[in-house]
């Protein structure tokens, strides 16, 4: 994999297993472009097992976004996705918006483009 490092912020907490698989599925199609990805989304199986306080994910995930090259914004009101996003900003990541009736499959092209911008 040899693409930009991207982090996945979409909404969870409005319907955790729907947004996880909705997440998992922009994942895939990052992965199978080649494109590294961290879909904090994937959390969600921690979460069940043993529930942690909202605000110690956001920590994680907040340490997570620094880490990237990009962060891709799914569709979707997310005060956590926005939080990220404002912190990715901050930061000077660059930050695109997957429209809300844009198709999952269009991820890579947005990754790579904030990646290289033409």
């Amino acid at each position: 994999m040899n693409g930009p490092l991207t982090y996945i912020a979409g909404p969870y907490s409005a319907d955790p297993e729907q947004c996880t698989r909705t997440a998992v599925e922009a994942l895939h199609h990052l992965l199978d472009a080649g494109i590294p990805a961290i879909c904090p989304h994937l959390s969600h199986l921690a979460e069940t097992h043993r529930a942690r306080d909202y605000e110690d994910w956001m920590a994680l995930d907040l340490r997570l976004v620094e880490r990237c090259d990009v962060l891709v914004r799914l569709p979707g009101d997310s005060a956590g996705a926005d939080r990220e996003v404002a912190h990715a900003r901050r930061r000077g990541i660059p930050v695109g918006f997957l429209p809300e009736r844009a198709e999952l499959v269009h991820l890579p092209e947005i990754a790579r483009y904030l990646a290289d911008p033409v």
